[in-house]
């Protein structure tokens, strides 16, 4: 049987305490901070795995709106883009409808511009052959008498052609004072023989039948590129006031002036058959009178006039040839039948 033995068991007990004691005061408090500070770390770490499920599961709503808005936006843009289609294919089917009516409209506006002008043709041959058919037989059947006579009557009206109108006269003293006298001589004079050249225009330009605002038009589209300013706005003017038709008398009339400027003409006068001196004499002295102006008279024969006169001083045509008549009677036998 075990046998206890006081003085062990107090030795025991008081090496006992001081172990404790040496322990308190040596390792106690570092074994206590250490488990404090595991405690801590664990907490810390505890406090992070919430805030970072908490960030994650923020991140998660944030990706799942994210997904939402895409799918929505990508619904709107497959829905732009379908109504995109559909408004495009709606404007190609219009423009093509479109195109297909004018190109109809042009084929219809063509085809009778065609049939008005093989109309027009027709009637500018036969009355080209009326005036030629009518041309051989005066040509045929004038003596040297009927010749004299033409001329005299040319003459007679030719004279009423040398006056000198308001628009004449402001054209020249504008031209003076600009400086500008020969440059607006030569543009009207290009005026004047273009029209004469364009059958048609001088008819359109000459007819009362149009109105002012589409001679107006007519010269705008004609010359507006091809004139000075001071030309281009004389010629409006002439539109304008209805004077544009007279652009034969009030050319003569500018040059007549220009003439008695220079104060030196040279006339050619050009007939169907050689004309007397006393004929020329008397039309020599008819020009001094009328324009106060010395002349040089050349004869020019030209049977194709046919008969009567014309008359090139310088540059301005006074027309008095059977001629223009006949083509005037042409001109009026094609207004009549238009």
């Amino acid at each position: 049987m075990l046998k206890l033995e006081p003085g062990l068991i107090i030795w025991t007990i008081i090496i006992f305490s001081i172990l404790v004691l040496l322990l308190r005061w040596k390792a106690w408090n570092p074994i206590v901070a250490a488990i404090d500070e595991r405690t801590r770390r664990i907490k810390d770490s505890l406090d992070r795995a919430e805030e970072a499920q908490k960030n994650a599961e923020r991140m998660r709503l944030e990706y799942d709106q994210m997904i939402a808005k895409a799918r929505q936006e990508a619904q709107d843009l497959i829905a732009k883009s379908r109504k995109s289609a559909e408004t495009a294919r709606d404007e190609i089917v219009q423009k093509a409808q479109a195109e297909a009516e004018a190109m109809a409209q042009r084929a219809k506006r063509d085809i009778s511009l065609e049939r008005e002008k093989a109309l027009e043709e027709i009637k500018r041959t036969a009355g080209e052959l009326s005036v030629n058919i009518a041309a051989k037989i005066i040509g045929k059947s004038l003596n040297a008498k009927d010749h004299q006579d033409l001329v005299r009557q040319a003459l007679q009206e030719i004279r009423p052609l040398v006056g000198e109108p308001n628009y004449a006269k402001a054209l020249f003293a504008l031209a003076l004072e600009r400086n500008q006298l020969e440059p607006l001589r030569r543009e009207l004079y290009e005026f004047v023989t273009t029209v004469e050249e364009n059958r048609e225009l001088s008819q359109f330009l000459r007819s009362p039948e149009n109105s002012r605002a589409e001679k107006r038009a007519a010269i705008a589209q004609v010359f507006q590129s091809r004139c000075s300013p001071v030309m281009y706005n004389f010629l409006l003017l002439l539109a304008e006031k209805g004077r544009v038709g007279a652009y034969r008398e009030i050319h003569q009339a500018f040059q007549k002036l220009h003439d008695k400027h220079s104060r030196k003409v040279k006339a050619l006068a050009i007939s169907a058959v050689p004309m007397a001196q006393p004929e020329l004499d008397a039309l020599k002295k008819d020009l001094t009178n009328a324009l106060q102006m010395n002349f040089e008279i050349e004869n020019r024969v030209n049977p194709e006039i046919l008969g009567g006169l014309i008359l090139d001083l310088d540059g301005k045509i006074l027309d008095g040839s059977v001629r223009l008549q006949l083509e005037r009677l042409r001109a009026a036998m094609y207004s009549r039948r238009n």
